[in-house]
């Protein structure tokens, strides 16, 4: 009994469907345009914080020695820093191995730099702090708690590591309020396909009513509407967003590898995909049931 009743309930919403064509392709080419944007916006977030994870992946400390600290000495306190809990590794860069390093970063400035006549990097310490210590505090504290007086100056792109939690602070409140005003618009047309739904079938529910339909027996068969509209959806928007992601991420890819080395555009993962037909589910769902939830007899107006 109970299984003649779900499959008459579901029948019925695929008859809607049916019998409103025009509505439900507008319903769900709606959801999809909205999924599509909430999805690129996605992918984009996805992909900049991925690589911006990569980027801030080891915080780097670098120490600048003053110019009386033998090589000897400096290997010392790398040895001495070496055993600190929060440092992962320790290398040290001369006079030399600095100006080299800059004069091929900046090309064309080999004359200026001869010119100079002495060298006029210091030689540093570079180390490498542990992944899940990037709390500016903690970084802070840790540098303090390093000076010497063979330190000339102590740098970790404080700046840097605070604008990179900033930025992603950012992305993330952004997709927040890009998805609530998407989700809204969705809702609300949902909602409003429903309700002439309603209006088309009024006579139909003044007739249930007489056979003694409940308030249930007619709402749930929309709110089923509802969900299978979100999901085409956010189905639909998923092969889009696909189809656009193939024909892009090559000329990325390419782009990406000049400036950034191995960095690649990625696909959104499973999970992210599955939350994204979720949400679009949600939203059929929800759209429907705020147009039913005022029917508070069968055969009732919305």
């Amino acid at each position: 009994m109970l299984g003649q009743y779900l499959h008459y309930l579901v029948v019925r919403a695929f008859q809607n469907i049916r019998e409103n064509r025009f509505l439900t392709v507008v319903t769900v080419a709606v959801i999809t345009v909205s999924m599509l944007l909430f999805s690129c916006f996605l992918l984009i977030y996805f992909n900049i914080a991925s690589a911006l994870e990569n980027w801030g992946h080891d915080v780097q400390v670098s120490i600048y020695l003053r110019d009386d600290v033998s090589e000897a000495r400096a290997r010392a306190i790398m040895a001495e820093l070496d055993e600190r809990p929060e440092v992962t590794g320790t290398s040290y860069v001369s006079k030399e191995a600095a100006l080299e390093s800059f004069s091929k970063s900046l090309t064309g400035i080999a004359g200026i730099i001869d010119d100079l006549g002495t060298n006029p990097l210091p030689a540093s310490i570079e180390l490498t702090l542990r992944e899940d210590l990037k709390d500016t505090r903690a970084i802070e504290a840790f540098v303090a708690s390093i000076q010497r007086q063979e330190f000339e100056d102590v740098d970790w792109s404080q700046e840097w590591v605070e604008k990179f939690y900033a930025f992603l602070d950012l992305l993330r409140w952004s997709g927040i309020v890009l998805a609530g005003l998407l989700a809204s618009a969705s809702v609300f047309i949902i909602s409003q396909t429903i309700k002439l739904g309603f209006y088309a079938r009024h006579d139909e529910f003044e007739i249930l009513e007489l056979v003694g339909a409940t308030p249930s027996f007619i709402r749930i068969p929309f709110l089923i509407e509802g969900i299978v509209q979100g999901l085409t959806g956010a189905m639909m928007a998923e092969v889009l967003l696909y189809v656009a992601y193939r024909g892009v991420a090559r000329l990325l890819d390419a782009g990406l590898q000049e400036t950034l080395g191995a960095m690649s555009f990625k696909f959104l993962p499973p999970s992210y995909l599955g939350g994204i037909v979720l949400g679009g589910m949600c939203l059929g769902f929800l759209g429907s049931m705020l147009s039913v939830r005022k029917v508070v007899r069968v055969g009732a107006q919305p």
